[in-house]
């Protein structure tokens, strides 16, 4: 595993940005991106752009972790850099990534497994964030440090200390929990991640039934933007064969309860599992 390597901008001339590559081209403007970055979300946007263009990481994406993972040293800062540096590391947070990205899995281009491993290498200087006074700060580090099933060790523990929320019970979910309890769709979403199929599947497949606009969207979590019938839908996804008939079934539900764009995506994931 590569070691943590945090850099301040003064140290933004150790590397040879000219001769890396982003969406745009030669990632020589980098440095100047970086040092723009503030609290608004255009600046982060702009970062973002280049180094993670519709999920594909370059060879610039790595080399702007260490510089971008220092910056969470800065109390304004703090939130936006978390949150930048989980999309550096996965690329998307979609129903097919969910619970565990492609990165982690060691799947993916030569960029994006670099851009995933370079983060990971942050991540143990960034768990205590977990525990933030923020919540808002604090659930975007759960969020991000949950993307590292190697790291759980370290993780695991700082989750389970940090307070109660929608985030942080998905997030013991990613990380393998085996001891969540029973509760509602989020609990059983976690559940089901975490591998206990037996009520939590039951429960996401009552849920999935059940549940309607608007309480399909909008939940208070980072994860999937908050969509709750995509997050059912991933845990449906990750249903045995045994009951794969009624994960189709309840996806059915689903799509046919949301408009557009969520409805193809999920229709889209049900023609996938119904093989």
């Amino acid at each position: 595993m590569a070691r943590a390597r945090v850099r301040e901008l003064a140290e933004l001339g150790l590397v040879d940005w000219a001769g890396l590559e982003h969406a745009y081209g030669d990632a020589a403007d980098v440095p100047d991106l970086l040092r723009a970055l503030d609290d608004d979300d255009e600046s982060f946007g702009d970062l973002l752009g280049a180094l993670c263009h519709q999920g594909r990481r370059f060879s610039a994406s790595a080399a702007a972790v260490p510089y971008l993972a220092g910056l969470a040293r800065r109390p304004s800062l703090v939130m936006p850099v978390l949150m930048s540096l989980g999309y550096l590391a996965i690329g998307d947070d979609d129903v097919h990534t969910f619970p565990r990205s492609f990165e982690a899995q060691g799947l993916g281009s030569g960029a994006d497994i670099a851009a995933y491993e370079a983060v990971q290498a942050e991540v143990p200087s960034l768990v205590p964030l977990a525990g933030h006074a923020d919540p808002v700060t604090a659930e975007a580090a759960i969020w991000l440090v949950s993307w590292f099933p190697a790291l759980v060790d370290a993780t695991l523990p700082a989750v389970r200390a940090a307070a109660p929320s929608i985030t942080r019970t998905l997030a013991l979910g990613l990380l393998g929990d085996d001891a969540i309890a029973p509760g509602g769709w989020p609990e059983a979403v976690a559940a089901v991640c975490a591998g206990h199929a037996d009520w939590a599947l039951d429960e996401v497949l009552a849920c999935a039934r059940r549940m309607r606009e608007p309480e399909l969207s909008g939940a208070p979590t980072p994860y999937l933007s908050g969509d709750v019938a995509y997050l059912l839908t991933a845990a449906l996804r990750l249903a045995p064969d045994a009951r794969r008939a009624e994960a189709v079934a309840a996806m059915g539900f689903l799509a046919d309860r949301v408009k557009g764009s969520r409805a193809a995506v999920i229709r889209g994931v049900r023609a996938q599992v119904d093989v």
